[in-house]
């Protein structure tokens, strides 16, 4: 069930990515968010789609700065 959930949230998020050449430069900062979700699909990859992974249940203490650079780069 996992697997179906992240799959699609990828296709989500790759869909996402193309559309975005169709937005302006002040809309693009609406897509910050995905950054967040692509950084957390990433993790649960690592560790084989447990979502009760102890990797997973603690903070990214390294979001905010992840967040900053995507924004400061423009890359979402």
């Amino acid at each position: 069930m996992i697997e179906i959930i992240a799959g699609r949230a990828e296709e989500h998020l790759e869909n996402t990515r193309f559309r975005k050449s169709f937005l302006k430069t002040e809309e693009k900062v609406l897509l910050l968010p995905a950054a967040c979700v692509d950084r957390y699909l990433t993790r649960l990859h690592r560790v084989n789609k447990d979502v009760f992974h102890p990797d997973l249940q603690r903070k990214d203490p390294w979001l905010p700065l992840f967040l900053f650079v995507q924004k400061f780069r423009r890359n979402y």
